[in-house]
């Protein structure tokens, strides 16, 4: 995908810095578009924007996600593939919510978290082994699933 355009939201102004920064070091800043804060209608926009062209959405909201993918308020969403993590641990109703919106228009398939050996990179090779499981660690409350959404054909 070396042509490719990332359209990013980032609720916070300073975070949406460090991706563009990131993003210079890295040789992509041309080739991304970060946008302070996505809700409903900003995605909407942003597809849009893309014309006919393919849609692909990875949404890590923390809690947002039934606010933010509403196929009803934003119908583009009906052609979007879409990676969402979902964070029951915020709002029980999340998982069943998003399963109800699009089930109609998406094949849905449920990742849940499975266990994961602790690393191997080089980055933290040397440490301890519980040191390199606390890094590895990103301290949910409970395990996290997310929902791979493909727009059904035809």
């Amino acid at each position: 995908l070396p042509d490719m355009l990332a359209i990013m939201f980032e609720a916070d102004g300073a975070y949406a810095g460090t991706i563009r920064a990131n993003a210079a070091l890295n040789g992509v800043a041309g080739r991304i578009d970060v946008r302070v804060y996505g809700d409903c209608a900003g995605i909407g926009a942003a597809i849009a924007e893309l014309g006919d062209g393919p849609v692909h959405l990875v949404v890590d909201c923390e809690g947002a996600e039934k606010e933010i993918l509403d196929p009803v308020r934003c119908p583009g969403l009906a052609r979007a593939e879409i990676v969402v993590e979902c964070h029951d641990f915020v709002d029980r109703t999340i998982t069943t919510t998003l399963l109800e919106r699009f089930r109609a228009s998406h094949d849905v398939k449920t990742i849940e978290e499975s266990s994961r050996p602790v690393s191997p990179h080089p980055a933290i090779a040397g440490l301890p082994e519980i040191d390199r499981a606390l890094a590895m660690c990103e301290l949910r409350p409970e395990a996290m699933r997310w929902l791979w959404m493909r727009p059904k054909s035809g």
